[in-house]
């Protein structure tokens, strides 16, 4: 191969490849091979001015193995990886499927840790609990949490919105509320936006909170 075709294959500038040719081709007293002085390249023929062999290389290919046994290795080290992905896969697919069990789809649960033992629960939020569909109501402490987040004059138009949607709406009611976001979701996503209206009339509460609202974004 030519410095031209070393060049090309590189992209490296010409001017480079040519200096690193001179640079490998010198001898080395500090080298520790001996065998061409030193010289990390020579050239095959010294009738030309390019082609070149790396002089230790037989040195350093045996010093790995013979071919066959390199390629053993490669295979082995290749099979270690994938078992490793392999574990490291169901693992993760372990990990996922304990999650799922707490999705908005599966889960079913209205349980309280230890420490939402402790909470002190308002009436306002019992109310809105008990009217929202039993098993999407997910984790209580964690809904409550939310709920606390929200205006108080707007706890009355929450509850009535879920009582209502949970007897009129098809979609909430599709396959035993399945598809209901858990309470906490549905309060911090402030779903009571959703584009739904009730079949149903509104409680007096309710219209009044509306109207009140709806006054205040048109003033």
């Amino acid at each position: 191969m030519t410095p031209q075709a070393l060049a090309g294959r590189t992209s490296y500038p010409l001017e480079i490849i040519n200096k690193g040719l001179e640079e490998l081709s010198k001898p080395d007293p500090l080298s520790r091979s001996s065998d061409e002085d030193g010289r990390r390249i020579v050239l095959l023929n010294q009738d030309r001015s390019w082609g070149w062999q790396i002089v230790n290389y037989m040195h350093y290919r045996d010093k790995g193995g013979s071919l066959e046994k390199r390629r053993e290795q490669d295979a082995e080290r290749q099979r270690r990886r994938r078992e490793e992905m392999s574990r490291d896969s169901h693992v993760t697919d372990f990990q996922c499927h304990v999650t799922s069990a707490h999705t908005d789809t599966d889960t079913d649960t209205d349980t309280d840790t230890d420490t939402d033992i402790k909470k002190t629960y308002t009436a306002e939020f019992n109310e809105f609990w008990l009217n929202y569909p039993k098993n999407r109501r997910g984790h209580k402490g964690r809904a409550f949490d939310r709920w606390k987040k929200i205006e108080s004059n707007l706890y009355p138009t929450l509850t009535d919105y879920v009582r209502l949607r949970a007897q009129d709406d098809p979609d909430w009611r599709r396959e035993n509320y399945r598809f209901v976001p858990h309470a906490e979701r549905f309060l911090a996503g402030e779903r009571w936006e959703d584009d739904w209206q009730p079949a149903k009339q509104w409680s007096e509460r309710t219209q009044a909170n509306i109207d009140r609202l709806m006054g205040l974004e048109l003033s």
